[in-house]
């Protein structure tokens, strides 16, 4: 697998309308993920498994729980989004370097959050993924 660069933010320089731009992209990769952990979870309740795997039902049962945290993990991310929105609104009508600097800290830390998420939930598909590759009826 390939390493992942460590997060780097260049949010400083960026405009208004390029924040909103990656927020709003943001909260679409979060939907997209949403969507993928549901089917997965669905694709872990199906009857297409090898009965004779050791300990299938326990590792299915682990992947059901870490999937149902990355899902529940996809809405706080997704709600701070949804207000981070928000608060761009109020931000344009702020003039202050102390908005402008907390509000780009905001910005960065909820990237960095999305990131994250991403990461966690890239490894856990492609572990869930080979998985199920090995453990399927052909």
């Amino acid at each position: 697998m390939k390493t992942i660069p460590d997060f780097k933010s260049f949010n400083r320089d960026k405009t208004m309308e390029e924040l909103e731009y990656n927020t709003k992209k943001w909260k679409n990769q979060i939907d997209f993920l949403q969507i993928d952990f549901v089917f997965l979870k669905s694709l872990i309740d199906s009857d297409i498994y090898n009965s004779g795997i050791i300990n299938l039902f326990e590792t299915l049962q682990l992947y059901k729980t870490e999937i149902q945290n990355v899902i529940i993990d996809c809405k706080e991310v997704l709600n701070k989004l949804i207000s981070h929105e928000e608060h761009i609104k109020i931000y344009l009508e702020c003039d202050d370097i102390d908005c402008d600097y907390f509000f780009i800290e905001t910005h960065v830390k909820i990237e960095y959050n999305v990131e994250l998420l991403v990461k966690k939930s890239n490894n856990l598909k492609t572990q869930i993924f080979e998985y199920i590759k090995s453990v399927i009826i052909k």
